[in-house]
């Protein structure tokens, strides 16, 4: 389970603006194990910030993520956390070809037990 209490998050002042960028304020969700969920924003909006506070890889200028339970603010448990959740970049930077990203896709969505049937293929 995935949960955020009052989470904030802001980007460090740069020589440019001079002010912290607040890119997320006071979010409070709770994700079940096993759900769905889909977040949308416009870009610069925090839907990647809001992500990688989830394994740690920002951590929270206030606020809490918990992770099964686990606070990423406690050092000692960011391995389990992340052994437990993933981050996989909207840029890749590994070029893989896409026949590999279809299976793996496919793969992913029969571990979750869902039916897969492909109609077309580009």
């Amino acid at each position: 389970m995935i949960e955020t209490k009052d989470l904030v998050f802001s980007y460090p002042a740069t020589e440019d603006d001079g002010a912290p960028t607040l890119a997320v304020n006071g979010v409070s969700l709770t994700l079940e194990t096993g759900s769905f969920v889909v977040v949308l924003g416009h870009n610069g909006s925090g839907k990647s910030t809001l992500a990688k506070t989830f394994n740690g890889i920002l951590l929270p200028s206030g606020g809490q993520v918990l992770i099964d339970g686990m606070d990423t603010q406690d050092p000692a448990l960011l391995l389990a956390i992340r052994q437990r959740l993933g981050w996989c970049s909207k840029t890749q930077t590994i070029r893989l070809p896409p026949t590999w990203w279809k299976k793996m896709s496919l793969l992913a969505l029969k571990i979750w037990g869902l039916k897969v049937q492909i109609f077309a293929s580009v």
